[in-house]
């Protein structure tokens, strides 16, 4: 919004028609949704017993590799964090969630 000289107020009413609190609502409900999505795939992962393979794991990571145009796994890994969790932490619990997403579509 500041590059455009505006205020958030301005630039989000302007661009968006939406005021402030309507925005943050929003995507406060969001992120709320995303926690809570992640959460109950680690918990079916659990209660599952879903787990990732060192197998799974490269494979997994090879593919993102391909995907999003890393020039190797390593530079994937370095690239990879989130919250307080950084590389191969991250790619795993991301692997798993995509594991157990699969088993879901399996059963149903």
């Amino acid at each position: 919004a500041s590059y455009y000289g505006y205020t958030l107020e301005t630039f989000l009413s302007t661009m968006y028609q939406q005021e402030l609190d309507d925005f943050l609502s929003q995507y406060v409900d969001q992120a709320y949704l995303t926690i809570l999505y992640e959460e109950i795939l680690l918990e079916i992962a659990e209660k599952e017993s879903i787990e990732i393979s060192e197998e799974e794991l490269n494979d997994y990571m090879y593919e993102i590799v391909e995907e999003y145009g890393y020039s190797s796994i390593d530079e994937l890994i370095a690239d990879a964090t989130f919250d307080d969790m950084k590389g191969e932490e991250v790619l795993r619990l991301n692997a798993l969630k995509e594991k157990t997403l699969d088993f879901l579509n399996e059963i149903n």
